[in-house]
């Protein structure tokens, strides 16, 4: 059997084939290590692929954009090979600024034809890590528990929500499950009906 570590670019790639298999979902972004991704994009309504933003050489990015029109939602994702990474140091405290800040520039772009009525989608925050053996459900509660810890200091950002990834090692194969954790009694986003449409198993 072929051996290989599960580093966070072969966790997020294996998700990223998901969902580029899926026609309900979009990639605007990703930022693989070294890689020539520079910019978010969208598809107008020729379904002509553009430009909505561009990032600045030093500006900080997320690993993932995901667009959902269908479900009318943007995920905006972090990714590390796997989930103790996502809460070691200032990693969330950093993450969230980042999904705020871009929170912010993607609803100012209602004018970008490429980006348009999606600047009114709610803008979901969202976590990927790699796992050699299944996360028990405790560290992934805290997790998500950190995340909505940093952002309860940025008022603009959905908090009522955050949704997981865990792409796991399956032999020599992988395997991508969803998990999310509600902050909120009364949701207007479905975590369901997220999973449904990724077409992954919850865990």
């Amino acid at each position: 059997m072929y051996e290989f570590r599960l580093t966070e670019e072969i966790a997020r790639w294996a998700f990223e084939i998901r969902c580029r298999e899926n026609p309900d979902w979009y990639i605007a972004f990703t930022n693989p290590t070294a890689g020539p991704w520079k910019t978010i994009k969208g598809i107008d309504q020729s379904g002509k692929e553009g430009q909505v933003y561009r990032f600045e050489l030093e500006e900080t990015r997320p690993d993932i954009v995901l667009v959902n029109d269908k479900i009318r939602i943007v995920i905006i994702i972090e990714a590390k090979d796997s989930i103790d990474k996502l809460t070691s140091g200032n990693q969330a405290e950093k993450s969230v600024e980042v999904v705020d800040s871009l929170t912010t520039i993607l609803k100012g772009c209602k004018a970008n034809p490429h980006w348009g009525s999606r600047s009114s989608y709610p803008v979901i925050t969202g976590l990927l890590w790699g796992a050699g053996t299944p996360t028990e459900t405790l560290e992934r509660t805290n997790a998500f528990d950190e995340y909505y810890k940093q952002m309860e200091a940025y008022p603009q950002l959905n908090k009522e929500l955050i949704v997981g990834i865990e792409t796991r090692k399956r032999g020599d194969g992988l395997q991508c499950f969803f998990c999310s954790k509600a902050f909120e009694t009364k949701l207007t986003i479905s975590p369901d009906l997220i999973s449904k449409s990724l077409c992954l198993p919850v865990i």
